[in-house]
């Protein structure tokens, strides 16, 4: 066999190989098992104790999510007080200038996004600080995507919403063995399984449980795979024993 057919071959059997593991849905069992071990853990870890994560108030907690999107919540903590403190109604924000909203957006190096929060700020001032409480509402808002969206309604008003972002995704790649950029958070496969693995009740606990699991042991980095309660079904584990 010549070499060009030989890598021809290589490059259809890995084609191949994709195609599989993206049809391959987890079975009820894996879900139940994963479900069950990400929220063990959960419970036996300590939590971090952001101030978001304890408010009653539709507009910080929507802040917050806002703030959080693509930035660390280490970062966010101090932004966040200073806004809510400060400037705690969306009214007060609105009325400050572009140049004044950025300043309190550059230690997250978010500058950018100061016409957005201004926006978001006008316009729920303009409802009367009522914010809609559904997904296609809220990604009508300025600045708000469907993850945004997602978290405000799941991690603070407890309804159903799928958590997907680059963390979430990162960590059914790694356990399942498929490859991982940054489209993927845009297939349908990606939507299916954590459909699948997102509860009916309990949504709350659940997604900051997935959350907090992605942040502390499946990093971006070095995760941490001994200390990981999933490791015996993760391929990515699994792989990196192999290649030891």
């Amino acid at each position: 066999m010549r070499c060009s057919d030989r890598n021809r071959q290589k490059a259809e059997d890995a084609s191949q190989e994709e195609a599989r593991r993206e049809s391959r849905a987890l079975s009820r069992e894996e879900i139940t098992d994963v479900r069950k071990k990400l929220l063990q853990w959960y419970r036996t870890h300590s939590p971090p104790d952001y101030p978001w994560r304890r408010t009653d108030n539709p507009w910080h907690a929507l802040l917050a999510e806002f703030l959080l999107l693509r930035t660390r919540a280490e970062a966010v903590e101090g932004v966040y007080r200073h806004i809510v403190t400060h400037y705690p109604e969306p009214d007060d924000l609105a009325s400050l200038s572009l140049e004044e909203i950025a300043d309190i957006l550059y230690p997250l190096g978010l500058r950018w996004k100061a016409p957005l929060l201004k926006a978001l700020a006008a316009e729920i001032a303009g409802r009367k600080g009522r914010i809609p409480e559904d997904q296609e509402s809220l990604e009508q808002l300025p600045g708000v995507g469907p993850y945004v969206a997602a978290a405000f309604l799941s991690l603070h008003l407890g309804r159903r919403a799928l958590i997907i972002d680059s963390n979430t995704v990162r960590f059914i790649c790694r356990y399942t063995g498929r490859t991982c950029d940054g489209e993927t958070r845009r297939k349908k496969w990606v939507r299916d399984l954590l459909d699948a693995l997102t509860p009916n009740r309990g949504v709350r606990t659940f997604n900051y449980a997935l959350l907090d699991f992605c942040r502390e042991i499946c990093r971006p980095r070095n995760p941490l795979c001994m200390q990981c309660p999933l490791r015996e079904n993760c391929a990515f584990f699994r792989n990196q024993k192999r290649t030891a």
